[in-house]
This record gives C-alpha cells, sequence and structure tokens, in this order.
C-alpha cells in the first residue's frame, strides 16, 4: 500500500478577530485601543515602524504601514532588494541621531506617523534592534559605537505624541517636526 505523508495544518478561530484570537499569537485584543484609534485616522496615512512591530496594523487597524517581518520575503529578488533597503531606511530612521533623518525618511516614504515602541530604547538596545538575518546584522553595525541616549526616538516630545497604548507611541510626523522645530 501507498505511505502518505502526515499533513499538519494550523486554522485559527477567525470567525470573530474582534473578540478572539485568530491563531497562535495573532490577537487583535492586545492592543485594541491602539487598532482602534489608528482605525480612526484618514484612509491614506502611512505608519512605520520597527520591522517586528507593524505586521498588526493592515490587518487590525485597515491602514497602510511601511513594511513588515511578514511582508518582508526574499522569494523575488527585485522585490526582496526594493523591500530590504526600505526595512534598512527605516532602521537608520528608528535609531537616528540627527532629527533631519528621520524626516527625511518620513518624506522618503511618505510616512505620516511612527509607531514608537519605548521599550526598544532600553539598555539591550541592541537586541532589541534585531529581526531576522540580513537585517540584523545590519543593526548591530549600525548601532556599533552608539549610545542609548545618541537615539532621537528615544524621548519623543509630548507634543508629537497622539496616542500611546502598553509599550507604543503614535507620533505624527507634522508635530514631531513642528516640535523638533524643523521642516517637514
Amino acid at each position: 500500500a501507498p505511505r502518505t505523508a502526515p499533513a499538519w495544518t494550523c486554522f485559527g478561530d477567525g470567525a470573530d478577530q474582534k473578540k478572539k484570537p485568530m491563531s497562535m499569537t495573532i490577537d487583535y485584543r492586545r492592543n485594541r485601543p491602539l487598532w482602534e484609534f489608528i482605525q480612526k485616522l484618514p484612509e491614506d496615512v502611512r505608519i512605520a515602524s520597527h520591522i517586528s512591530d507593524g505586521d498588526d496594523i493592515p490587518l487590525f487597524a485597515e491602514r497602510a504601514n511601511n513594511g513588515g517581518f511578514e511582508t518582508l520575503q526574499p522569494w523575488l529578488t527585485k522585490s526582496w532588494a526594493r523591500q530590504k533597503a526600505r526595512a534598512e531606511d527605516t532602521l537608520r530612521a528608528f535609531y537616528a541621531t540627527d532629527r533631519a533623518e528621520v524626516l527625511r525618511y518620513a518624506r522618503k516614504y511618505r510616512v505620516s506617523h511612527l509607531l514608537v515602541n519605548q521599550t526598544r530604547y532600553r539598555s539591550d538596545y541592541v537586541k532589541r534592534a534585531e529581526s531576522f538575518e540580513p537585517l540584523s546584522a545590519f543593526a548591530r553595525k549600525l548601532l556599533r559605537g552608539r549610545e542609548l541616549w545618541d537615539f532621537v526616538l528615544k524621548e519623543v516630545p509630548r507634543e508629537a505624541i497622539v496616542f500611546e497604548h502598553g509599550r507604543f507611541a503614535l507620533v505624527d510626523v507634522n508635530r514631531l517636526a513642528a516640535a523638533w522645530n524643523l521642516p517637514r
């Protein structure tokens, strides 16, 4: 008799994503206030975040993000080259030591908001900057020789934050530019 290989599948209970977790660690409830706030923003907003923090934005908040862990897939070489460059630019912006660099990044990618995970700016910031290779190696190299207090997003001006939930601060880029007294 022919042998068949066992098949493993993973099914979520995604019938009502706002009340129950869908599968594995995907859970609307954990950051529900954040998703509901973002859903009220204009449809043309674009939110940038650390590579590991933004995947849920399109799913739960129904707004564009600047790419995340799940969308960074190297299957198509030309697409991967663009995604990798954008991810590296994102890391440069989130670990910038120059305020103007953050604003240049926002202009380049038409980013209206930054989702800043405040736990990424702790004493183990190098480890917290990592995601997956080759971006983890890029982050380690980027952060070599830098100190925690060097990062301009470590302490975002209060007037630039439009919403806070748990470890996240949602920062309006226009307000950030005004607080820093720099052109948007």
